[in-house]
């Protein structure tokens, strides 16, 4: 839709078998359309911060500067960082919500995160991001839990995108292409390595004089002791 590339969930989702009903996200909530009327509820409920995300194939169809960028999806999150602002909500903007661009993702046979390349290509669309909303976003997000890309996309079940597993018959995509005992902390890795980037360009680049802050989102778990009696068990889940 206007301008927007596939990125590796919308491959994903047209996967049979993946999602329940063979459903889609073609339309979902359909924000891109209802953003107006969205931010107007959250106005009147008293919100004061909103976590979104920003749709790296929207902004850079292809993945980077160099090979394309969609005019229509800058604008498109131009309107809606305004369109909270004058509702006095705060954006926290997340850079990469696993929606890696489908053609950064197999631009190479090991395809994206799996690559080393794709830290210099995710500081390319972060570079840009910052470049054209830092003027407004002061909380910037650059990845969302990757642990549970890592995991859930390239090993355990494949149960999210891309779907990279072994070919154990609990692999939701038998046959995936991947290894389920490596490609995990390759993935990990490679994304630790693209925050640590991205973050280092907004703090040397546009930090002093943007004056926002940076860091990502982890997922965690909570932890009860096995035995509450047990100072051992207590500080097992203390950690």
């Amino acid at each position: 839709m206007d301008g927007r590339a596939p990125s590796i969930w919308d491959d994903f989702c047209k996967l049979n078998g993946t999602i329940h009903n063979n459903e889609n996200g073609d339309v979902a909530d359909d924000f891109y359309h209802k953003y107006k009327g969205d931010v107007a509820v959250m106005k009147k409920m008293g919100i004061k911060n909103f976590r979104m995300s920003l749709s790296w194939p929207r902004i850079l169809p292809l993945g980077t500067v160099e090979t394309g960028v969609n005019g229509l999806g800058v604008a498109f999150y131009n309107y809606v960082i305004n369109e909270l602002l004058g509702a006095g909500i705060t954006p926290w903007v997340t850079l990469h919500h696993w929606d890696t661009p489908s053609a950064l993702h197999n631009k190479t046979d090991k395809g994206s995160f799996l690559s080393r390349d794709i830290v210099e290509s995710f500081n390319n669309y972060a570079d840009f991001a910052f470049a054209v909303y830092g003027d407004r976003v002061k909380q910037w997000i650059t990845l969302n839990e990757p642990w549970t890309y890592s995991m859930e996309g390239y090993g355990m079940d494949g149960e999210f995108a891309p779907g990279r597993c072994s070919t154990d018959p609990k692999c939701l995509i038998n046959g995936g292409g991947g290894n389920s005992s490596t490609e995990p902390y390759i993935v990990a890795h490679n994304m630790i390595l693209a925050h640590g980037r991205a973050a280092n360009t907004y703090k040397t680049k546009y930090q002093s004089s943007q004056g926002g802050v940076i860091g990502f989102t982890t997922n965690t778990d909570f932890a009860v002791p096995y035995n509450i009696s047990d100072p051992d068990d207590v500080a097992a889940a203390s950690r």
